[in-house]
């Protein structure tokens, strides 16, 4: 294993190759860099993680809508593949990511030292991986890896389960799930986005089917930012034994996997050199341990090509990087658990993530713009007014109780403190496409939408 001091050297290498590749075959950064002040072939041994925290502050930044513009992309063809995904909670549209045959190697690497973890910590050679494929990082980049390293695994597509079905079709589909899953095995690693494990566990429960028969050995979720509330809840749902064990990954659906927790439970690890992470806030210098917005920089191996240039591209998720090792005895760096503050609401102590409502929205006849207005008096701390406004195509009679069917099976605490209890008023709004901010344009930021905003 690398120690710190080789890690770091690399990176340094990896991070001067990608600027000077970037700048030469990507119109866009070439003039990102030039406006930051940054030459690549300036940019000295040891200094690349300064020149480019220096050029974040200096305008050299990439956000989610570059990628949906078709911005990041080289500009020669080199074994590349497509693949269009739908991601949560940034711009709400498809977003065309080319992958190389590098990228996918660099995925590999990153797949293959989560799955030696879990392999570690089951107390099986032979796990078998039950991958989720939900549309994030997890549905496309993990299976891929598997096949690439002949790791045993299987991947199962559920069929979809919404709100609109009658108790008995869901159950039906549960149950096509659940003997699917018991027929894999008993030493199975569960792997998936964390809403669709979320989701599943709750109706596994909902309806009477017992996940301790599942025999899961571990269970690894990522692809959002959870709360360890959100991460508990998950954890109830899925595991009745004490013999299982729970794992974070902080993945991207752009970047694929990012960190991954260890065996430590201590934060997640930044699997480096792969990746350069950084955090601090937007308008202040950044510095190592600073809590702020993460900064991701992907970064392939010296003489790779990579299909998207991924530099200084923001998620708008808060977190914190300390550079220190782990008890686990990984060197790499750890970041806290990643969280979106802009879009929670606390009611009486329970986290309502925005994005709860969000599922729904990426269906017919909505086009995945929407707004939650959380109207809370200046000087009180009681919520007293919840407005959705949504886009939809057509003009339809959609009214909050979709909403509470999309909410009890996704979020049921908060459920019943929103909808259950009567004291917080939930109005919504359908409006005509491009009219989901209208008078509220000044919360929008050039790279992410504002799902919630605050008044």
């Amino acid at each position: 294993m690398l120690n710190l001091e080789d890690i770091e050297k690399e990176q340094d290498e990896r991070i001067r190759y990608l600027l000077q590749l970037a700048y030469n075959h990507n119109q866009y950064l070439h003039q990102l860099l030039d406006t930051a002040g940054v030459k690549p072939e300036n940019v000295k041994p040891g200094d690349s993680k300064k020149v480019l925290q220096e050029a974040y502050q200096k305008g050299l930044r990439t956000y989610s809508e570059d990628l949906v513009q078709g911005k990041l992309y080289p500009d020669y063809v080199y074994n590349i593949f497509t693949a269009q995904i739908w991601t949560s909670g940034t711009t709400g549209r498809p977003k065309v990511v080319l992958y190389s045959k590098d990228d996918l190697n660099r995925n590999n690497r990153q797949v293959l030292t989560i799955y030696n973890i879990l392999k570690i910590e089951s107390g099986k050679d032979g796990i078998v991986g039950f991958v989720a494929p939900f549309p994030f990082a997890t549905a496309f980049m993990i299976p891929a890896s598997f096949h690439e390293l002949n790791v045993p695994s299987v991947t199962f597509m559920p069929p979809p389960i919404t709100p609109q079905m009658s108790p008995d079709e869901i159950k039906f589909r549960l149950r096509a799930i659940y003997e699917a899953m018991r027929r894999i095995g008993e030493s199975q690693v569960i792997i998936g986005g964390t809403y669709g494990i979320e989701k599943l566990g709750i109706l596994f429960n909902k309806y009477g089917f017992d996940t301790n028969l599942l025999n899961i050995k571990a269970l690894a979720f990522g692809a959002e930012p959870t709360t360890l509330e959100r991460r508990e809840r998950i954890s109830k749902s899925w595991q009745k034994s004490k013999s299982n064990i729970t794992y974070d990954l902080y993945a991207s659906s752009e970047g694929s996997t990012m960190a991954f927790e260890c065996s430590a439970h201590g934060g997640l690890h930044v699997d480096q050199p792969e990746v350069y992470i950084f955090a601090g806030d937007r308008e202040q210098p950044l510095t190592e341990g600073v809590q702020g917005y993460d900064v991701v920089t992907l970064l392939p191996e010296v003489g790779a090509k990579p299909g998207t240039f991924f530099i200084n591209y923001s998620h708008g998720d808060m977190l914190g990087v300390s550079p220190s090792g782990c008890e686990c005895g990984l060197p790499y760096y750890k970041i806290s658990y990643p969280r979106r503050e802009v879009e929670q609401i606390r009611i009486a102590g329970c986290g309502l993530d925005v994005r709860d409502l969000e599922r729904m929205l990426n269906m017919p006849p909505y086009t995945g713009e929407y707004l939650v207005v959380w109207e809370q008096p200046k000087g009180e701390t009681v919520l007293h007014k919840l407005k959705i406004r949504v886009e939809v195509a057509i003009i339809s009679s959609h009214t909050v109780e979709d909403y509470r069917r999309q909410l009890v099976s996704s979020n049921p605490l908060a459920y019943d403190l929103l909808f259950t209890s009567g004291s917080v008023e939930v109005e919504v709004e359908n409006v005509e496409p491009g009219k989901a901010y209208a008078g509220f344009e000044k919360f929008t930021n050039p790279g992410k939408s504002t799902r919630l905003v605050k008044i």
